[in-house]
């Protein structure tokens, strides 16, 4: 299946911290009408519970967002038709792109695996998150995580309206760190960990809670990038299944 990513930077610098206020002025700008572009009905501001297909982003502390299927043609809309400035932290601002990329991608199943760096993963809801708190050991933390990605993997297909044909696996191949992070007020732990499985998916999306405000966003791996240290956990982990 071909799905279609744009992905734009704008000069507008900000932290992580503050993507989620970007995506409030970007919302202001384009009109609380696109519902796609936050993810809450315009009549009662309920939460429309589907897969994000505009994603704000900080990258290289600018803002930005990566806009997928029918999100592309809305964004492409508003830029067209919308002048270009936000109010921001109450003065407005003039938005100058700094970068507009439209790219296709075949997203699919195949017999080959797959090696994706996830960054900023918020995987977990209040039940898994205590079953996380109740286990006592690593494997255990581990193997809860190989499902909660697999998962939002899924989560993902579906909000592409894609059928994955048949079963598909996910391996942590490697991992980062831990580190506490807050969203909607909540204070949950965000993993940096390197997995992989046989899907092959675009750079730039994102999987898990969070990530129309930046978090969970995957990026594709490619073997010359990947240090001794990496590719000796593989060979232990082939050894030891």
């Amino acid at each position: 299946m071909n799905i279609q990513l744009l992905t734009t930077t704008f000069d507008l610098p900000i932290r992580f911290q503050e993507v989620s206020r970007w995506r409030g002025a970007w919302c202001e700008l384009a009109g609380w009408e696109q519902d796609r572009f936050h993810n809450h009905r315009s009549g009662d501001g309920k939460v429309i519970f589907r897969y994000p297909l505009l994603q704000y982003r900080s990258h290289r502390r600018q803002a930005g967002f990566v806009a997928i299927q029918e999100a592309e043609t809305d964004v492409q809309r508003t830029l067209a038709a919308k002048e270009w400035a936000i109010r921001w932290k109450d003065e407005p601002h003039p938005l100058g792109l700094l970068n507009l990329q439209l790219e296709t991608y075949e997203v699919h199943l195949d017999k080959q695996w797959h090696t994706y760096r996830l960054s900023n993963y918020l995987p977990f809801n209040s039940s898994n998150y205590e079953r996380w708190q109740s286990m006592t050991l690593l494997t255990e933390k581990i193997a809860l995580l190989h499902r909660l990605i697999s998962g939002h993997l899924i989560s993902f297909a579906k909000g592409i309206n894609w059928r994955i044909p048949a079963r598909f696996e996910v391996e942590i191949t490697d991992w980062y760190r831990q580190q506490p992070r807050v969203l909607h007020d909540v204070l949950r732990p965000a993993f940096d960990l390197e997995f992989r499985t046989q899907l092959f998916l675009p750079s730039g999306i994102g999987i898990g809670k969070g990530v129309s405000h930046g978090f969970g966003v995957i990026r594709r791996q490619t073997v010359s990038k990947r240090s001794k240290r990496e590719q000796s956990a593989l060979a232990l982990q082939s050894a030891l299944s």
